[in-house]
């Protein structure tokens, strides 16, 4: 209720989603399942994937809808569609499925060196990398490829969280890189030679969205053996808004107050998001069993609402995780 003032372009956004939803979607039926089609042979394993990076790259692509419209730059779908399910499949492949030495070899793609996938879901990561590369037509001295390197390099300092010793300055540095650096990256993507001034701005905004995306996780994060600001009880919802009142007010400075109206409106849905998601987790998530695409046409709720899958489990099935290792915790304490 801090950031109310947020809100005041979310009617405008409300309005607008269902539509702005169809056309994302369409982007990605027609340039990113392709790609799947043809890397992935078996058809469950491409259905899962196909689902899971449709549903990030909604979302995240109405992020970057709000960052173009806020920069007074076009926004790209093709670009948008391409960047968010690259985001999604980075962070499975590092987190979850990637074959050993995963990122050395995700590190020799970035700098445009000989990249030869390990398995399938590589190759599909290759593809979709060098497809969205063509499409951007930038030079490697571009912003974006110097925030992917920067984002790469933190990515792997993270394995460093599964030590619960980690220092509270080593935490905060790889949490501030990988949310800031992660949305500079997909915010570049819509801006070719993003100044630093701008660039600055937006890892201020990544590294408190972090902390967001760490404060609604931090049940599973627990679960996981995951050390964030969240799980060490260091950071609370009262200290991710005051980070987000501060990036909005120096969006405002930068931008204009009325162009990043239209942004922070989309910030504070994704902070009552995230509220909702943390107290109701297992509310939206469809069934462990369901297996079938989702429907040809995704609503307002389907987009913003309800969590998306990985690519190793549903959201039921990690919020089921999560509610029965909160179950036996109690029982524990009885």
């Amino acid at each position: 209720m801090r950031c109310i003032g947020f809100g005041r372009g979310l009617p405008r956004l409300i309005v607008s989603v269902k539509g702005v939803a169809e056309q994302l979607r369409e982007g990605f039926e027609l340039l990113v399942t392709p790609i799947i089609e043809e890397a992935i042979a078996d058809r469950l394993a491409r259905d899962r994937i196909h689902d899971s990076l449709l549903a990030t790259s909604i979302k995240l692509s109405f992020l970057m809808r709000g960052y173009a419209s806020m920069a007074n730059v076009r926004f790209r779908i093709d670009v948008s569609v391409l960047g968010s399910a690259i985001a999604r499949l980075y962070d499975d492949l590092l987190d979850e499925i990637g074959a050993p030495g995963v990122g050395p070899r995700l590190g020799l793609l970035f700098r445009d060196e000989t990249f030869v996938p390990e398995d399938a879901a590589e190759d599909l990561f290759g593809r979709l990398y060098r497809e969205a590369e063509r499409r951007m037509a930038r030079s490697r001295s571009d912003a974006v490829y110097l925030s992917l390197a920067k984002l790469h390099e933190y990515q792997i300092r993270s394995g460093q969280q599964k030590d619960h010793a980690i220092s509270d300055e080593d935490l905060w540095e790889i949490t501030a890189g990988k949310g800031g650096h992660g949305l500079a990256v997909l915010f570049c993507m819509m801006r070719p030679a993003m100044g630093e001034a701008e660039r600055g701005l937006i890892l201020e905004l990544g590294g408190a969205l972090q902390l967001l995306d760490d404060y609604q996780d931090v049940a599973l994060d627990q679960l996981s053996g995951i050390c964030t600001e969240a799980t060490r009880a260091s950071v609370e919802l009262s200290d991710v808004v005051a980070r987000l009142k501060l990036s909005g007010r120096n969006l405002a400075e930068f931008y204009g107050r009325g162009h990043a109206r239209t942004f922070m409106a989309v910030v504070y849905a994704t902070l009552w998001i995230s509220f909702l998601r943390r107290r109701l987790p297992q509310v939206g998530t469809r069934s462990p069993g369901q297996l079938a695409r989702m429907p040809k046409r995704a609503s307002a709720l389907n987009v913003l609402v309800i969590p998306g899958d990985n690519l190793v489990q549903t959201a039921s099935q990690r919020r089921l995780a999560d509610a029965e290792d909160q179950r036996r915790g109690d029982l524990d304490r009885v």
